[in-house]
């Protein structure tokens, strides 16, 4: 049976990749803040520290997988905080988002050289580009701490890819949602200010710029774009996006239609909630669609409706 380790399996990408690699009967090893789940005995509920290079070496000898899904991430706005947090916020991205990456990769060369590798970058790596449409070929230009933690993870998987052989996939994730995205996001504040609205627990909706357009596709089509990538053997750097934009003003349109509103009744536009130093991202994911055959199926409005269906169903139980 195969075998495959997930790292930030706990995650909202983590967790979509953990059920259906189940479902597919593969047996998966999922690490997550020093805890690990598996679905063989052997492993499940052992403590594992991805910062621990001897801790990241015996689990990979041990598991034997077949493919590595590498999902973690540190991520932290550094855009309003002060000097000595911002030295430890970049400490912490270049942990997580690159030394650990080193440790997984190095075993591998040394203990599992026919494991497949996935790697999860990020459109961060673009956040000051003049290019309207992102490809591979785009010139990083990261404007955080984040996306530059991301390009060296990238340049990293190159690294092993050609001077070491090893098969390492990278996927450059445009934003993606679904019902696991968690608290701090732009679109579960929109649908739960909606749903409290809408319930009569608060009278109106506080937010960035209604026009910001944002490259914007489902958890569920990105995963399955990673699992194809590492199926097909498809070593390279590869755009995970829709192509298209969306903007904010769409989302909550969507969002409050189907809850019977009129978001021009309860949405006000602050300057408080805008990111500053970002320009509008939008991948071109030629390649991948060429060379695996993926493209996104789930649109753009069936993604927030199920979004706020589940959200609507398990908190106010209607």
């Amino acid at each position: 049976m195969s075998r495959a380790i997930i790292i930030g399996y706990s995650g909202q990408d983590g967790t979509i990749l953990a059920q259906k690699l189940t479902l597919l009967g593969i047996d998966i090893l999922g690490i997550s803040k020093n805890k690990t789940y598996s679905t063989i005995s052997e492993f499940d509920e052992c403590l594992t520290n991805i910062l621990e290079k001897d801790n990241v070496y015996d689990i990979v000898k041990r598991f034997k997988a077949d493919q590595i899904y590498y999902l973690a991430a540190y991520q932290n706005s550094s855009s309003q905080v002060i000097d000595d947090e911002q030295t430890s916020i970049l400490k912490s991205s270049l942990e997580v988002n690159l030394l650990a990456l080193q440790y997984f990769l190095e075993a591998v060369f040394h203990f599992s050289k026919k494991t497949s590798v996935f790697y999860a970058a990020s459109s961060h790596i673009y956040g000051d580009t003049s290019s309207k449409l992102q490809n591979e070929e785009t010139p990083f230009s990261p404007v955080d701490f984040y996306g530059i933690s991301k390009v060296a993870g990238i340049e990293l998987c190159r690294y092993y890819r050609d001077k070491k052989a090893l098969s390492i996939s990278v996927g450059i994730m445009y934003n993606h949602e679904s019902i696991y995205r968690k608290v701090g996001f732009v679109s579960l504040h929109i649908i739960m200010g909606a749903l409290e609205i809408a319930y009569n627990q608060k009278k109106v909706l506080m937010i960035g710029d209604l026009d910001a357009k944002v490259d914007w596709g489902s958890s569920y089509d990105y995963v399955d774009a990673m699992c194809l990538l590492l199926d097909n053997n498809a070593n390279g750097d590869f755009i995970i996006g829709t192509g298209v934009q969306h903007s904010v003003r769409d989302f909550v349109k969507i969002v409050f239609e189907f809850l019977d509103m009129n978001y021009l009744d309860y949405v006000q536009e602050s300057s408080s909630f805008i990111k500053k130093g970002r320009n509008n991202l939008c991948g071109d994911s030629t390649k991948i669609q060429k060379e695996i055959g993926w493209e996104p199926q789930v649109t753009f409005k069936k993604m927030i409706i199920d979004m706020v269906c589940y959200f609507k169903e398990n908190i106010y139980e209607i």
